[in-house]
């Protein structure tokens, strides 16, 4: 099969890794409106639908689904929700409110399974458990830690290294006392040496500024 001139580079920037423009993807979902309806799904599983014209479409034109849904189910049921607002003399849910899935099946756009959410409620509904080897384990502090983030929680892992540092090197420059007690510094990071994101034994830790972490990243890939 032979390709045009065209189609021969758009082949050859994909393969060098040449990210598409806005414009580009747009013609491309265009296409899959008039192969495939409109739809599409999300690599986290989310039902997408074509609609450029919606306000707060993504650049390619495409909405979720479940955001459709519960913005319709409020129009005919609670017109006056705070999650609402008018654009052009129609209802649309508003960007900084979430569709929460009851049953965690992101694909269930059924309304009996969908309960709309303020981002930050949505995102201590769904923050991050032990999931295992690869994924950082969060915990609550026992005290009112100054760098809890806003769900409550912090890393298990700055909570090693910080205990460690105050009794062996109390001086460490990632340190900064905050009514007489010594805390890790946000501007820092908590490397796992062995890569394993839920191993923070101490001897597994280190703290490091941003700008290391991003080196040894880019150097080692961990």
């Amino acid at each position: 099969m032979k390709h045009s001139e065209k189609t021969k580079k758009k082949i050859s920037m994909t393969k060098k890794g040449i990210p598409r423009s806005h414009e580009e993807k747009r013609k491309i979902s265009e296409g899959r409106l008039k192969r495939y309806g409109g739809k599409s799904k999300h690599s986290k599983g989310y039902i997408l639908l074509f609609r450029p014209t919606h306000p707060f479409a993504w650049k390619t034109g495409y909405v979720r689904q479940t955001r459709m849904v519960m913005e319709e189910l409020l129009r005919k049921n609670n017109p006056n929700h705070p999650a609402l607002i008018k654009r052009e003399g129609k209802l649309y849910l508003k960007p900084e409110w979430d569709v929460h899935h009851i049953n965690e099946k992101k694909d269930d756009d059924r309304p009996g399974n969908l309960k709309v959410l303020k981002h930050n409620e949505h995102s201590k509904l769904n923050f991050p458990k032990n999931k295992g080897t690869g994924h950082y384990i969060w915990k609550k502090p026992l005290t009112n830690h100054p760098f809890i983030c806003q769900n409550g929680c912090i890393k298990r892992s700055r909570l090693s290294i910080e205990q460690w540092l105050r009794e062996h090197q109390p001086d460490h420059p990632s340190l900064v006392k905050i009514n007489g007690i010594k805390y890790l510094q946000n501007g820092w990071i908590v490397h796992h040496i062995n890569g394993k994101k839920d191993d923070d034994r101490p001897k597994n830790l280190e703290a490091m500024t941003r700008r290391e972490h991003g080196q040894l990243f880019w150097r080692n890939g961990t």
